[in-house]
């Protein structure tokens, strides 16, 4: 038998606060983070700090009736995916009796499975109300702890004792959902803004899922540009692609992007142009250089420059031509992420140029070419084939239908479904 200690968990452990009551909440917050200084955002739901080594997110009531449950538990799970090292209830002075605690642990496990309950510790105000609760550790095999200065250091020794976090089991809620969600809150969350919950009064009557449903937030302010960003490398057909994206929004010659046969880069760096409303949004078009091209000018401010973009909302086009699959775009998928973070898969669509060249059906294709089979595979099955000599218009509406949106099905459930245009 191995009696080595288990390693250090790593990275941040991140930790989930319920409970009825506040203060205790805050109380148990406090105990964690310590003096250190701490980053955070809030919203109508949930409070979110961190310092070097824990990320809290603290819940209000979370079982109390509200308007949207579904959305409340799915910003949750997003918040913590793929789920919380660890679960906490803290209960108060006047609410810890027995009775009272199990009904509490019956609704975190109503919501979030069984498994919880080895993830599970029970914050106790005193060492009365731990020593009358004592048999559930015992019989339950529930952890309980007070609040006190230790508490902290007994939070990460458990975490380290534990060394597999929680798991969300994706019964009721879409793991692309959470994922997608997760993504939304990041970038708003990078962008300064506070994260938000949809009001009562939506301009559909539903609730939205995510801030790209309407052209306003809540304060009335206008949203940010929705990016589609091309990448790829050079003579994939990145420009002339983004000029078919241009002409179905009535572009003028002038506006359109360089695109030309040549053995060298023809685009050299970052650029945007403005068109219409995509879901109550501009559309800004962003066209990029092959970052893998040794020739380009200043490759890393150019990065820099595409990080930009990619950090607000956006689709991802990773464009290939048609039956040239060099070694380079074999993994550039993998290359991309190196660079650009490893869920930009989230947010693309494979887009395949040349179609008037393409024989048969594009499925059959696919399936005979391994490679491209596989980066697909790894977007989601997100692909589209561009004839950029066609002058019609329905393959650019069509590819839009492909752009990762959310929408609230009859059944009040959040399903990953392509947006109605």
């Amino acid at each position: 038998m191995n009696n080595s200690a288990p390693p250090p968990y790593p990275g941040m452990l991140t930790i989930a606060i319920f409970g009825t009551n506040m203060a205790s909440k805050i109380q148990v917050e406090k105990l964690i983070l310590g003096s250190s200084d701490t980053n955070g955002m809030t919203s109508k739901d949930f409070s979110m700090k961190e310092n070097s080594l824990f990320k809290i997110i603290t819940t209000k009531d979370f079982f109390e009736e509200c308007p949207y449950p579904d959305q409340r538990t799915i910003d949750f799970m997003a918040l913590s995916h793929p789920g919380p090292q660890l679960f906490i209830l803290a209960m108060n002075p006047e609410n810890s009796n027995h009775q009272a605690v199990v009904v509490q642990i019956k609704k975190l496990l109503n919501v979030f499975g069984d498994s919880l309950i080895s993830h599970l510790i029970v914050v106790l105000p005193d060492e009365d109300c731990y020593n009358s609760l004592i048999h559930l550790r015992d019989k339950n095999h529930i952890e309980l702890a007070i609040q006190n200065e230790n508490l902290a250091r007994k939070c990460k020794r458990w975490c380290e004792d534990h060394y597999e976090p929680f798991r969300f089991d994706f019964h009721d809620y879409s793991e692309r959902v959470v994922r997608i969600r997760k993504l939304d809150l990041e970038q708003k969350r990078l962008n300064g803004h506070q994260m938000w919950q949809p009001d009562a009064e939506d301009t559909d009557g539903e609730t939205s899922v995510t801030s790209g449903a309407t052209s306003a937030n809540p304060n009335g302010k206008p949203r940010n540009p929705f990016n589609i960003v091309l990448l790829g490398l050079s003579g994939a057909g990145k420009s002339a692609s983004a000029n078919t994206i241009l002409s179905t929004a009535k572009a003028n010659l002038k506006d359109c992007f360089r695109s030309e046969p040549s053995s060298l880069p023809v685009t050299t760096q970052c650029e945007e142009k403005t068109i219409g409303n995509l879901y109550g949004r501009l559309v800004k078009v962003v066209d990029t250089p092959d970052f893998f091209n040794k020739g380009i000018p200043d490759s890393e401010a150019q990065i820099d420059t595409c990080k930009r973009y990619l950090r607000e909302q956006c689709v991802i086009l990773l464009v290939f031509q048609l039956g040239r699959m060099t070694q380079t775009e074999n993994n550039i998928l993998g290359k991309l992420e190196s660079k650009f973070g490893q869920n930009i898969s989230d947010r693309t669509i494979v887009l395949l140029t040349h179609g008037d060249d393409l024989e048969g059906s594009l499925d059959q294709f696919i399936e005979i070419h391994d490679h491209l089979k596989a980066i697909i595979h790894m977007c989601g099955h997100r692909y589209h084939l561009f004839n950029n000599k066609s002058k019609d218009s329905k393959q650019v509406k069509e590819l839009t239908k492909k752009i990762p949106q959310y929408k609230k099905d009859k059944n009040l459930k959040y399903q990953w479904q392509c947006p109605t245009q």
